[in-house]
């Protein structure tokens, strides 16, 4: 019992620090410049704008989640809606998910990232917080 009374401050500390960095990334991250890219650039500002929402909530490994897909797109790599492989989904909600994947990367790769940038980036940062 003694042990639990002194990892519980331990384990506290620990994620208050890790909730420090997150505002110290969000801060970095959204301060970067980026690309001339229309999608690149508006899909920068959603997914900070989500790290910045999650991290109001307390969700550390949300705002984290987010805030490396900000600074992946912020240095110019091509970032696609998050694999379904990589999220916990339920089963009644799979299908449903998975449709709207699939419509999303197919009107990504048909070009709305070009006809219509900020729509395109809100869909997909939409998506990957859904």
């Amino acid at each position: 019992m003694k042990q639990l009374k002194y990892l519980m401050p331990a384990g506290l500390v620990s994620l208050l620090v890790a909730g420090c960095g997150s505002v110290e990334l969000v801060n970095k991250v959204s301060d970067m410049q980026t690309t001339r890219d229309a999608f690149k650039s508006a899909l920068h500002k959603e997914y900070v704008a989500l790290a910045v929402a999650e991290q109001k909530m307390s969700d550390v490994d949300d705002a984290i989640f987010f805030i490396k897909r900000a600074r992946e797109v912020g240095l110019g790599l091509d970032v696609s809606p998050q694999p379904m492989a990589e999220r916990k989904i339920p089963k009644y909600a799979k299908k449903g998910i998975a449709k709207a994947r699939s419509q999303l990367v197919t009107k990504l790769w048909n070009g709305a990232d070009e006809l219509t940038p900020k729509a395109a980036a809100k869909a997909q940062a939409s998506f990957d917080c859904w």
